[in-house]
């Protein structure tokens, strides 16, 4: 499996799920995953740990889920994020009845968070199950006489039903007066003594930079490392500036391996292309890790110019690599060679030798002197232009054969030139030139037999001459 594929077991089950997206929406997150019958499925995670997974029919328009994914941030597979949450099991169970989710919410977490965390499965759990459930939490706070706690609830009832009857009655008891008070305030006081009132206020205005500090100190006292990686790429697409970039930098390093860390910056170059100290750190990155086809493409980007020594480390990179192995295509590698020519114009020879020797593999000297053109202003002295120029002229004219051969010879085409001066002998059957060549030839392929046939075919012509 992909690191974006996982098994969840319904009903005993397993089912393979391949994660689509995921939500980072105040204290949840959520992974929307499809089915191979194209079946939608929701994981669950609450300050990034597991709680629960459904399979999705519809979904409730206001819904925590489609409030999650709207309002959220929202994060497109494949994405390191997305893997470190899966990773945190082999598979998982779908979650079939409300009774255990009850029993394990209660087992984890403190009553409030157990009321908030229910409204996340609207969609899933009939609303007036969730609102009977949670309003048995505030009760049990009402028969201690602790009037606070209590409240705390009615204010996660009043975002997730606030139209309910119930729930606007008791809102508006007498009783709570002092406490809404002090929740329109929002004072220091009272974000302190209700963490999840003080998260959603916080990531409301998470825009601004004092919300955003303080939301960003809950997460690291928390430990919720993900979730500060999602909030800090949020910021940093909205405002590419140095002072965002190297500490999400710096976070990313402390927390995601080498492959993570270059799969994070691609999903950031991706939505910021033109910040250039993302593209050069990337570049790096490629040359370090021997991607020679994706550093070319960070070249190709019109407003990418390498420093002189990203231009030296890609020359060696290129004479370094296979460039079959890579992949790569000689169109992604036109605008790239011109820039390192144009800063290192003594390697011109050395790297336009290198790429005729690979296109020559599998294209025809025409399209390579074609290609060839825009190099040829500043380099024309260069004997490879005459060479290709030569082979197209070449290439259709059978008495030509052996001087084409030789050719293809200089350039390491050992099959190409084994089949000019087989022409070449077909075509001349008294000179025994195309014989010494093809014995050459064969031997240098590792074709011994057919090697030593053509000497003594050579020694036999040279006797009867």
């Amino acid at each position: 499996m992909t690191n974006e594929q996982f098994l969840i077991v319904d009903q005993e089950t397993p089912v393979r799920l391949m994660a689509k997206r995921s939500a980072f929406y105040l204290q949840s997150e959520i992974i929307e995953a499809c089915s191979e019958d194209n079946r939608i499925y929701y994981l669950f995670f609450y300050k990034e740990k597991y709680i629960a997974g459904y399979k999705a029919s519809c979904l409730e328009n206001n819904s925590f889920v489609a409030e999650s994914f709207k309002k959220g941030i929202v994060l497109q597979t494949p994405h390191p994020l997305i893997n470190r949450l899966l990773s945190s099991q082999d598979s998982y169970q779908l979650t079939a009845e409300f009774a255990p989710l009850l029993k394990k919410l209660k087992k984890r977490y403190h009553p409030q968070e157990q009321a908030y965390i229910l409204t996340f499965f609207e969609s899933f759990i009939s609303k007036q199950e969730l609102i009977d459930e949670i309003k048995s939490i505030f009760y049990v706070y009402r028969r201690n006489g602790q009037g606070f706690h209590g409240y705390r609830v009615i204010r996660v009832l009043r975002d997730f039903a606030p139209d309910h009857s119930w729930v606007r009655e008791i809102s508006g008891d007498s009783i709570f007066r002092d406490y809404a008070t002090q929740y329109k305030r929002e004072t220091e006081e009272l974000l302190t003594k209700d963490p999840i009132f003080a998260e959603k206020v916080l990531y409301a205005r998470k825009h601004e930079n004092k919300s955003f500090k303080g939301l960003e100190a809950i997460l690291e006292k928390e430990s919720r490392w993900n979730d500060l990686v999602a909030l800090m790429i949020f910021r940093f697409v909205n405002n590419p500036t140095e002072n965002l970039y190297l500490p999400l930098k710096k976070l990313l390093r402390q927390h995601f391996n080498e492959s993570d860390y270059i799969l994070s910056l691609e999903s950031l170059s991706e939505q910021t292309p033109d910040y250039q100290p993302l593209q050069q750190d990337l570049f790096d990155l490629y040359i370090k890790n021997q991607q020679l086809k994706k550093a070319a493409m960070v070249m190709q980007k019109n407003d990418f110019t390498p420093t002189e020594n990203q231009s030296g480390y890609f020359v060696d990179m290129l004479e370094q690599s296979d460039l079959k192995a890579s992949h790569i295509k000689v169109e992604q590698l036109s605008r790239p060679i011109q820039q390192i020519i144009k800063l290192h114009p003594e390697n011109a020879e050395k790297v336009l030798h290198r790429l005729v020797v690979f296109m020559l593999e599998t294209h025809e000297p025409s399209y390579i002197q074609k290609w060839l053109k825009p190099f040829q202003e500043g380099n024309g002295e260069l004997g490879l232009f005459s060479d290709i120029d030569r082979m197209e002229r070449m290439s259709d004219d059978l008495d030509q054969m052996g001087p084409l051969g030789k050719l293809y010879y200089k350039y390491g085409q050992l099959d190409k030139a084994i089949e000019c001066f087989s022409w070449e002998m077909e075509l001349k059957p008294d000179d025994t030139e195309p014989l010494q060549w093809l014995s050459k030839l064969y031997q240098k392929v590792g074709k011994e037999a057919e090697a030593k046939a053509y000497r003594q075919l050579y020694v036999s012509m040279q006797k009867q001459a």
